[in-house]
């Protein structure tokens, strides 16, 4: 099911528009990163994300001009928990920390906040 589906069958929330973040990765090297940081869907279940790369247009972004996808990527299989079998949050993995140093608004887990129930916006406590 790609992320169109889903939010066709309104099974998601999410902002699907997202700018590009030039920033380092754990080996150093610079790339190109896309962050979504507020994708919910509904319902249990697996699911896979298609994420689509397009040129939105520089004159009259408001037109409904035809958008060429560049290319697509389709994000590795996750689980989506019901609420009673949710079994908690995962701590955030090196690359978010790291890309949470480097880029606005990236929220990371914090490994103390964590263990009483709770998530936190940075891993600085």
């Amino acid at each position: 099911m790609t992320v169109g589906d889903v939010m066709e069958n309104n099974l998601a929330l999410a902002t699907n528009v997202t700018s590009g973040h030039r920033a380092y990765d754990l080996e150093e090297e610079e790339g190109f990163f896309f962050c979504f940081a507020d994708i919910r869907v509904a319902h249990p279940g697996r699911y896979r994300l298609r994420l689509s790369l397009i040129q939105l247009p520089r004159v009259c972004p408001e037109q409904d001009a035809a958008k060429e996808i560049l290319t697509y990527i389709d994000t590795e299989p996750f689980r989506v928990y019901s609420p009673k079998d949710y079994p908690g949050a995962e701590m955030s993995t090196p690359l978010t920390i790291k890309l949470a140093k480097q880029i606005p608004n990236i929220r990371t887990r914090n490994k103390n906040r964590m263990r009483h129930g709770h998530d936190s916006d940075d891993d600085s406590s």
